[in-house]
């Protein structure tokens, strides 16, 4: 749900600005106090050569049937990550081209859009492999950036955006 709500908010009109900054904030901050609180604590018991991951420390700390537990539910939350994502890229493309998400109709398009998508990134990824990932991820970066830069410049120098006190 944080990765839908977030580009679901964004698309609904009415409560964009306050649902993208209130689901982004709220995704983040648990990131950041596992990173920071957790992670020195988890290394510290794994040892700092033997483990990258929470499979690692599973295996290490619980033994093989935890490891394949662990591993089974981090392949499940990875699958509705991106079933999300793709449903959110389909929707927000269908939101930019003009077409509804609302209703039976809109399935077809959408879902064509999320299988394109996939396709599209199991290719690259399939035939370039991780350094394929990184340089998109480093372009989408720089895009994002720029967007971001100018929405931001034309909110804010437009007159009519001004707030009256």
């Amino acid at each position: 749900w944080i990765v839908y709500g977030t580009t679901e908010m964004g698309a609904t009109r009415a409560l964009s600005w306050w649902g993208v900054i209130g689901y982004s904030t709220g995704s983040a901050v648990i990131g950041v106090v596992m990173a920071l609180g957790l992670g020195p604590m988890i290394k510290k018991r794994v040892g700092a050569e033997s483990g990258y991951a929470a499979t690692d420390f599973a295996l290490r700390r619980y033994g093989r049937l935890m490891h394949l537990l662990v591993v089974c539910i981090s392949c499940f939350y990875m699958y509705i990550y991106i079933v999300a994502e793709y449903t959110s890229l389909g929707n927000v493309y269908a939101t930019l081209v003009g077409k509804s998400v609302e209703g039976n109709d809109s399935k077809s398009y959408t879902t064509r859009i999320a299988v394109t998508l996939a396709v599209m990134t199991w290719s690259y990824t399939a035939l370039a492999g991780l350094p394929a990932s990184i340089f998109t991820d480093k372009f989408q970066g720089v895009v994002i950036t720029g967007v971001v830069t100018m929405l931001l410049v034309a909110t804010t120098s437009l007159k009519r955006n001004e707030l009256s006190a």
